[in-house]
């Protein structure tokens, strides 16, 4: 009876232990398909995540996905996923006529209710679609997290309360890299659902528009979202390529007009191709150490770079002519 009882403690440690470190969203990277999305609006193609929407749907893509759908070049971006091979989309604000309040949603249930009283990290990244489907360039802020005991859905839509658990005050801009949002929080009910998006009405939230004068809409791609009780789990996620390589290449400026330095720690030879976003080679360069690239033909816009060694790719990225 005493081994029994000693066991029952034990697992029962262990499984709080594993608990606490764990990222309570399932499919965190939208990796997980139901089947390959082959449009737009199919947010549900990923598993555990629908859209939480009154009118609309959200978006998914997927590198198993149709040109278009398929990463890095979807209709609303040139982006690689952060991790692995997939990504969400959504408009998190509209002022378009037709629509004026609009706003679209990700949902997912936790793998376990959130535990009252308890602190809790959140973080997920973000980059912002640059206008391939014309008007959606808007960048805006107020991007977060908000947790409840029900699912929101078309019937029973996401609230526009002005209230998010986390949220980012700053207007998101970038579109060459993902942004972290991340901020923590103390369980103040038995959550079981994380809804991503908008949640401030129009009064509330700021937009810069970036050229349109007719721009009325603003899209975001997520990925790697986390809910964790342990910081270490959601903090210190690292994307792509870019922290594990930053010192073997140094490549600036970026932005860049008519020149771009790079510097190499191979010994080797090293070659430098940039590619427009039809995937087009319109730049290749080899040299040793360091270079400088000459730009001034290339057109305004974004570009594709890989840097490779004999044997192998040093990085790849985007970088943007001003």
């Amino acid at each position: 009876m005493m081994s029994r009882f000693f066991l029952l403690i034990v697992f029962f440690s262990l499984s709080l232990v594993i608990c606490k470190g764990q990222n309570l969203v399932p499919n965190p990277s939208f990796e997980d398909t139901v089947y390959c999305p082959t449009t737009l609006t199919l947010i549900d193609a990923a598993a555990g995540w629908s859209s939480g929407n009154a009118i609309g749907t959200s978006d998914y893509y997927n590198t198993c996905s149709p040109p278009g759908i398929a990463p890095p070049n979807t209709l609303f971006a040139f982006q690689y996923p952060f991790t692995g091979n997939a990504y969400a989309g959504i408009i998190p604000v509209n002022y378009q006529l037709a629509f004026p309040d609009y706003r679209e949603y990700i949902v997912s249930q936790l793998i376990s209710a959130l535990q009252p009283g308890t602190k809790y990290f959140v973080s997920f990244y973000v980059n912002r679609g640059y206008g391939i489907q014309q008007h959606y360039i808007l960048a805006t802020n107020k991007f977060g997290v908000l947790f409840s005991t029900i699912a929101f859905g078309i019937s029973n839509p996401a609230p526009e309360n002005n209230f998010a658990h986390v949220y980012s005050d700053s207007i998101i801009t970038d579109t060459l890299s993902w942004t972290q949002i991340k901020g923590s929080f103390i369980a103040d009910s038995a959550y079981q659902y994380i809804t991503i998006g908008n949640f401030f009405d129009n009064a509330h939230t700021d937009t810069l528009n970036f050229g349109d004068t007719i721009a009325y809409s603003s899209y975001y791609l997520i990925d790697n979202v986390c809910v964790s009780s342990d910081s270490l789990i959601c903090y210190t996620n690292v994307g792509i390529d870019e922290v594990k390589n930053k010192e073997e290449i140094i490549l600036f400026p970026n932005p860049f007009t008519n020149t771009i330095n790079i510097t190499a720690k191979e010994t080797g030879l090293v070659e430098i191709t940039l590619f427009d976003l039809t995937s087009r080679k319109v730049l290749i360069q080899s040299f040793k150490t360091s270079t400088v690239l000459n730009t001034e033909p290339l057109a305004k816009g974004l570009y594709i770079y890989e840097i490779r060694s004999k044997d192998r790719v040093i990085k790849k990225g985007k970088i943007l002519k001003d």
